[in-house]
């Protein structure tokens, strides 16, 4: 174990948060700084950055790079938390104790109906249920609060996010999609965590929990319908609609 654990927690935004996020951060950050998340470590530094823009791709991208760089601290992990997300204080040292390259929680869709788990293995969505705990290894794993490692960074070439047409899938996906399939590539295995996915609220018009994601999961399994986490994205263009494409979560 490092004597030294640094965590930069990097959220890409268009310029606005929910209240529901910014309250959650900070009771995480003094969490933090009041906790060792491992018993007799010398030191654990946390920074939090954010970049504005559209591109969400672009945001992490220049996010990671910085601090990959960063001459003064050494910084062993990087946490994704998009800002539209809540979490209790103590999610980031679960994650963390796991000791593992990648892993993050398992969330519902935040809009639309049904809602799905963000999650996917194989063949079909990953489901947190009243039963799950521990972590469970996915094919593709959501970067609303994910925990990365340095080293998938220093071994993953860019770029690293990027919003597209996926060669490995065949479809066109998100950033999130498009990382973990990057880092499938080169040898990362990918987890989410159940505990902290029942910790995990995505804010829209309410906090959507796992419980609402699990609801509507269970109402499309019971009638045979299945999806391995292509979602179909729907655009409006000069108040015209385009052409149905598969793609990432949304």
């Amino acid at each position: 174990m490092a004597k030294t654990l640094s965590v930069a927690i990097l959220t890409p935004t268009t310029g606005i948060c929910r209240m529901g996020y910014a309250q959650s951060l900070a009771r995480l950050c003094m969490y933090f700084a009041q906790v060792q998340v491992f018993p007799g470590i010398e030191r654990q530094n946390l920074i939090t950055d954010s970049v504005e823009g559209s591109g969400i791709a672009e945001n992490y991208e220049r996010m990671v790079e910085k601090h990959l760089n960063d001459k003064e601290i050494h910084w062993t992990h990087f946490l994704s938390i998009e800002d539209d997300m809540g979490f209790a204080p103590d999610c980031l040292h679960i994650l963390a104790r796991r000791e593992l390259s990648i892993v993050g929680a398992n969330y519902s869709t935040n809009k639309g109906t049904p809602l799905r788990f963000c999650a996917a293995g194989i063949r079909d969505r990953v489901l947190t249920t009243a039963d799950s705990t521990g972590v469970e290894q996915v094919s593709l794993l959501p970067q609303g609060f994910t925990l990365v490692a340095r080293e998938v960074y220093e071994a993953v070439p860019k770029p690293w996010f990027l919003m597209g047409y996926s060669k490995a899938s065949g479809n066109y996906v998100y950033q999130d999609y498009y990382f973990s399939e990057q880092a499938k590539a080169h040898g990362f295995k990918l987890y989410v965590d159940h505990d902290v996915s029942k910790r995990i609220r995505h804010i829209g018009t309410y906090n959507y929990t796992w419980e609402d994601a699990l609801r509507d999961e269970t109402t499309l399994r019971e009638a045979g319908v299945k999806d391995n986490g292509q979602i179909v994205a729907r655009s409006r263009l000069n108040g015209k609609r385009k052409k149905e494409i598969p793609c990432g979560h949304i």
